[in-house]
């Protein structure tokens, strides 16, 4: 993984940059809604209220995989978008270029130009051999707040993902474990005290994985693009983490996923960004454009919440922090929709703090983060890392 992640990071510093066409495979439909009659008995009427507060509940958890979270809707329409251009990514050297010359700010601020160099980030960050996520956010809707705690640690032979979700009314304890074999461990419970009860392990494919959750919680990878259907509303299909391979496949639609987030950062996904410069570095904005660039993720909710349709968001926004080499230091995700179960519908708002953190070696600032085993329900190492301010 490793080797394969420099050879792109590599390639992204030359002048020739990364380029990402059109994919033919990018597609756009619509689902529409299931419509229900107007009538309801008295206690048709309770069950349905009932259902909405454990529905509610269920999809504020269900809805985030490690980089997002969400809470559940179900829209009259919703976009079915599958892309893979992230646009022109600038280089080291025109980077560079444009710091020596203070033209960095004019020129990616215009033309909607700035979320490139979030782009530059990702792909920077994804080419590391030691990779740390962690992340805090509330979910709030229909009077209920949902707070979430999660990681993501990728090494050379492993990766691992942890998510603990709680509210009045529910909670989950989610671990997966990869071991870049092409499958995945996955271990789904209600509080983490169940990690250590000898917990139920599901075994999913990449394929399956990407499916039910939009993106594998890795850096880069590579894939191939198959056909929408409803069942596989992703058309990525995994091929390989290996930059020879790919090099060497005669598919023609092969193309890198960034998995760094689950957002598609390109042309046809953001509607604008802006770039400012701060104390330790810059600060880029990124408006998503709803059900595009928000479309894995809602991906993501339909399966782990249980939804009959994809959701659609009415507003998605990203600040951004990194430092003056554009290493990434952290994010900040809002996004705005309307929670809808039944006949109820009901404002959800999103907000989610990820702190990043990259190393050679298993140590970051001090701290040397291991992957837990299962029965292991301690605090995870890397959240000492957390700033006392997200503590």
């Amino acid at each position: 993984m490793f080797h394969s992640l420099i050879g792109l990071y590599l390639k992204l510093m030359k002048n020739k940059g990364i380029h990402e066409t059109d994919s033919s495979t990018e597609q756009v439909s619509e689902i529409k809604e299931t419509k229900q009659g107007p009538f309801m008995s008295k206690a048709t009427k309770h069950t349905i209220m009932m259902s909405v507060i454990f529905g509610v509940s269920f999809a504020l958890i269900g809805g985030f995989g490690g980089y997002a979270l969400y809470t559940t809707l179900h829209p009259k329409t919703a976009v079915v978008y599958n892309a893979n251009n992230y646009g022109t990514i600038p280089t080291k050297n025109e980077l560079d270029t444009y710091i020596s010359k203070n033209t960095l700010l004019d020129t990616f601020n215009t033309d909607n130009k700035a979320y490139s160099l979030l782009n530059y980030a990702l792909f920077k960050q994804a080419a590391e051999k030691y990779t740390l996520t962690i992340s805090k956010g509330t979910v709030l809707s229909s009077g209920i707040t949902q707070t979430i705690e999660s990681t993501v640690y990728n090494t050379p032979d492993e990766t691992f993902s942890q998510n603990i979700s709680s509210s009045s009314i529910v909670s989950t304890a989610n671990r997966t474990y990869d071991r870049h074999d092409q499958k995945l461990d996955t271990y789904d419970c209600k509080k983490k005290e169940d990690w250590a009860n000898n917990p139920t392990c599901r075994n999913v494919t990449y394929d399956n994985y990407i499916q039910s959750n939009g993106k594998l919680n890795r850096g880069n990878y590579y894939c191939t693009s198959s056909t929408y259907s409803s069942d596989c509303p992703i058309t990525d299909r995994y091929l390989t983490n290996e930059e020879s391979v790919y090099e060497a496949s005669t598919e023609k639609s092969k193309h890198v996923v960034n998995a760094v987030m689950i957002y598609d950062i390109g042309p046809k996904t953001v509607t604008s960004s802006s770039v400012s410069k701060t104390e330790s570095g810059y600060e880029i904005k990124v408006e998503v454009t709803p059900d595009k660039g928000t479309f894995k993720s809602s991906v993501q909710m339909k399966t782990t919440g249980g939804l009959a349709s994809y959701p659609k968001f009415s507003s998605s926004n990203l600040t951004i922090q990194v430092d003056e080499e554009f290493n990434l230091i952290s994010h900040t995700a809002v996004d705005e929709y309307t929670a809808v179960i039944g006949p109820i519908n009901s404002p959800a708002t999103q907000n989610f703090t990820s702190y990043y953190f990259r190393s050679d070696t298993d140590t970051f600032n001090d701290v040397k983060v291991t992957i837990p085993e299962i029965s292991d329900i301690s605090d995870f190492k890397g959240y000492q890392l957390f700033p006392s301010s997200a503590k």
